[in-house]
C-alpha cells in the first residue's frame, strides 16, 4: 500500500512537470510564430493600389445650387432645348426641396416648317404650342450614395437622385397649362461642394387631358453645395 501511494505520488509529479513543458514550447511557438508575421502591408506594386476611407460624420451643406441644359427627344413638331436653373433647401441628409426654373429655346423641325410653306395655315390652322418656359416646386430624394474608382483612379463620391416636379408651362401661343416632370441624375462629385450630373426623365404638359403631351428629356448640368 506504501509503494502504491508513492507510485501514484510520482505519477502526479511527473505529468505536472511533462504539462509544464508544454506550456513553455507552446508560448515559445506562438511568440515565434508572431515574430515570422510581416508587419509592414506588401507592395502596392504587386497588389495595386489600396484606398482606405475613414468613415466621418458627414457635412450637410444646406444649399444647393444647379445649372442644367436639357434637350426634349420625340418632338416631331419642334426641337426644344433648355436651360434650368434651381435652388434647393436640404430637410435631411436625403432629402432636398426647392424652385425650378427652365427657359425653352424652340426651332421647327423640317416637316413642321414644310407644312407651314405648303398650306394655308391662316385659313386651316395649325396646333402647334410652343413653350417658352416653365416652373415647378421640387422635390430631390437621393436613394442611393457610394464611392467609385475609374480607371484606378482615387475613389470619387457617386450619388443618384430622383426629382420630382409639379408647376406650370408658358407658350409662346399664350396660355399656361398644368405640368408634372420627373428625372433620374446621376453624379460624380469631385468635391464635396461641385458635381457633375446626367439626368434623363419626363416633362408631361396638360396631365390627365386629351391634350396631354409627354416628351423625353435628357440633361447635363454643374451643381453646387453651400
Amino acid at each position: 500500500m506504501k509503494w502504491c501511494c508513492v507510485s501514484t505520488y510520482c505519477i502526479i509529479c511527473l505529468m505536472c512537470i511533462l504539462c509544464n513543458i508544454f506550456a513553455i514550447e507552446t508560448d515559445n511557438s506562438i511568440q515565434a510564430a508572431q515574430s515570422t508575421m510581416p508587419t509592414q502591408p506588401n507592395s502596392s506594386a504587386k497588389y495595386g493600389s489600396i484606398y482606405l476611407l475613414e468613415q466621418k460624420e458627414m457635412v450637410v451643406f444646406p444649399w444647393q445650387f444647379e445649372v442644367t441644359f436639357n434637350k426634349e427627344f420625340g418632338n416631331p413638331y419642334e426641337v426644344v432645348n433648355g436651360v434650368s436653373v434651381s435652388a434647393q433647401h436640404s430637410i435631411g441628409q436625403y432629402v432636398w426641396v426647392g424652385l425650378l426654373f427652365n427657359k425653352n429655346y424652340s426651332t421647327r423641325t423640317e416637316m413642321t416648317q414644310t407644312a407651314i410653306n405648303e398650306l394655308n395655315v391662316a385659313k386651316f390652322g395649325l396646333a402647334i404650342k410652343t413653350p417658352t418656359h416653365s416652373e415647378y416646386a421640387i422635390i430631390n430624394l437621393v436613394p442611393f450614395t457610394g464611392y467609385s474608382c475609374f480607371f484606378g483612379s482615387r475613389p470619387l463620391e457617386m450619388d443618384i437622385d430622383l426629382q420630382l416636379g409639379i408647376g406650370s408651362v408658358t407658350y409662346k401661343q399664350g396660355g399656361r397649362r398644368l405640368a408634372l416632370t420627373y428625372s433620374i441624375r446621376p453624379g460624380i462629385w469631385f468635391t464635396k461642394r461641385f458635381a457633375l450630373q446626367l439626368g434623363a426623365g419626363h416633362d408631361w404638359e396638360a396631365p390627365f387631358t386629351s391634350e396631354a403631351v409627354n416628351n423625353a428629356r435628357g440633361e447635363i448640368g454643374l451643381a453646387m453645395r453651400f
